[in-house]
């Protein structure tokens, strides 16, 4: 019975590793931007492209998502840690907007609360 038991979690273990390895937006980055970003659109991306994701701003992306890109980073975006790469680009946007992601595509984009 404790065999049984062992081996079962021994397999959720490997089973919960393997979402991660599937989703690459869930992987750790550290947060630090670098000199010249200055807007949400340009951090997303800088943090996206460490897993191969491109911010889509053009439709078929909603068409707030250019308008969000552009707003500039306010300071407390600014900051030094180790996040999930959606978790940072999330820390980037205001309460009412939303991070889209199409994984198939590698795409993201951001969309108002409500739309």
């Amino acid at each position: 019975m404790k065999l049984n038991i062992l081996i079962l979690l021994v397999l959720l273990l490997a089973s919960h590793q393997g979402v991660y390895a599937m989703e690459p937006m869930r992987i750790h980055i550290r947060t630090d931007l670098p000199e010249g970003i200055e807007t949400v659109g340009q951090a997303a991306q800088y943090y996206a492209a460490t897993v191969g994701y491109r911010i889509a701003i053009a439709p078929p992306a909603p068409s707030e998502s250019r308008q969000i890109a552009d707003e500039p980073l306010s300071t407390l975006a600014r900051t030094n840690r180790v996040l999930p790469v959606s978790e940072a680009i999330l820390i980037l946007l205001k309460e009412d907007y939303l991070l889209v992601i199409d994984a198939e595509n590698k795409l993201f984009s951001f969309q108002r609360v409500g739309k």
